[in-house]
């Protein structure tokens, strides 16, 4: 019998180590990408749809960033900013953030670039 309690316990204390263990796994913070700031010297609209009404779609390169997003070109001005995606060497990049001034430069450039 007390080779069956020595077991017994045992099998209790590796199930009670395996508990412990699994919960500080799943507890564990996963890994985050940190945001990327994008900064280039200059924006060049590449593609865009000159007689577009409402959100028109553009494609521009910043430095070696591609930058795919949708406009409202609202009485020769850029109104609104969605939908950006930013291509770094064809691979898409996560997690993006863009200042105001950025998006004041992205729109100064869909201006221009609109005329």
């Amino acid at each position: 019998m007390t080779l069956f309690k020595q077991h017994y316990k045992t099998a209790v204390t590796a199930l009670g180590l395996s508990a412990i263990l699994a919960t500080a796994w799943a507890l564990e913070p996963t890994a985050q990408e940190l945001p990327v700031n994008i900064h280039p010297s200059k924006y060049e609209v590449l593609t865009y749809l000159p007689n577009c009404k409402g959100f028109c779609p553009a494609q521009l390169k910043a430095d070696d960033l591609t930058i795919n997003l949708d406009y409202e070109l609202v009485d020769g001005s850029v109104q609104q900013i969605d939908d950006v995606t930013v291509f770094k060497n064809s691979k898409e990049l996560s997690e993006v953030y863009l200042d105001r001034s950025e998006y004041e430069r992205i729109s100064a450039a869909i201006v221009g670039g609109v005329k």
